[in-house]
């Protein structure tokens, strides 16, 4: 094992500057987004369009790699409306089968405090992210879940950000880490590699999902500020 090389300051500064697009696109979205510029729909159309004439720009983008992204982006498009057109197939279904309120009537009759359902639903959450697409995930999931924990009195903002943590958990866990995948294909380190250096990331992520589940203030002060 080759031994640590001293920090050097002005290699770090060096190796910022490649990456600078991205911390100016990172901005504009933030200052557009806070600012009132767009609304939470548009943003993404406006960081696309701000990213392109970036690439454009920086003469990064010629008509091979035009091509790539509009294909790479239609096969995205193309799997997302076909998880929303299931999920809502999946959603009717629900509704004409009384399966939300039967599951709810369920759960009540087991005598579990609210707080163990919580649990229940979040280690749900977790095992379903080793095997699933977060975005299929929480479209078939969510209206089931949700009306779960309304029933229970949690608040739906904080359910949204637990539920998000455990998606974002689920993106860097084996078997189906996609963005591990994603990290080893662009620095070209194995797969198995990058799994074992995303645990430590892994192991402090469960304790912030605890300590959000625990304590909710911490993630309802700002909204309540916001008189959200």
């Amino acid at each position: 094992m080759p031994a640590a090389k001293d920090f050097d300051k002005k290699a770090a500064i060096e190796s910022i500057k490649p990456v600078w697009p991205v911390f100016l696109l990172i901005g504009i979205v933030v200052f557009a987004l806070y600012g009132g510029v767009a609304t939470t729909s548009e943003i993404g159309a406006l960081g696309a369009f701000f990213a392109f004439i970036i690439v454009v720009s920086l003469r990064r983008l010629n008509r091979e790699r035009f091509i790539e992204s509009l294909a790479s982006t239609i096969k995205t498009i193309s799997m997302i409306i076909a998880i929303l057109t299931g999920a809502m197939i999946f959603g009717y279904f629900l509704t004409f089968s009384q399966a939300t309120e039967s599951l709810i009537s369920y759960v009540n009759s087991l005598g579990l405090s609210p707080m163990q359902v919580m649990l229940l639903v979040v280690l749900m959450y977790l095992v379903l992210g080793l095997f699933m697409d977060q975005l299929a995930i929480l479209v078939l999931t969510v209206p089931t879940t949700y009306a779960l924990i309304s029933t229970f009195g949690f608040d739906g903002v904080w359910f949204g950000i637990v539920i998000t943590k455990t998606v974002e958990i689920g993106l860097v866990t084996p078997p189906l880490g996609l963005n591990v995948f994603v990290a080893s294909g662009v620095t070209g380190v194995k797969s198995s590699e990058c799994f074992k250096g995303a645990m430590p990331f892994i192991f402090i992520d469960l304790i912030i999902l605890a300590v959000i589940i625990a304590f909710p203030s911490l993630v309802l002060w700002i909204p309540n500020m916001s008189g959200w």
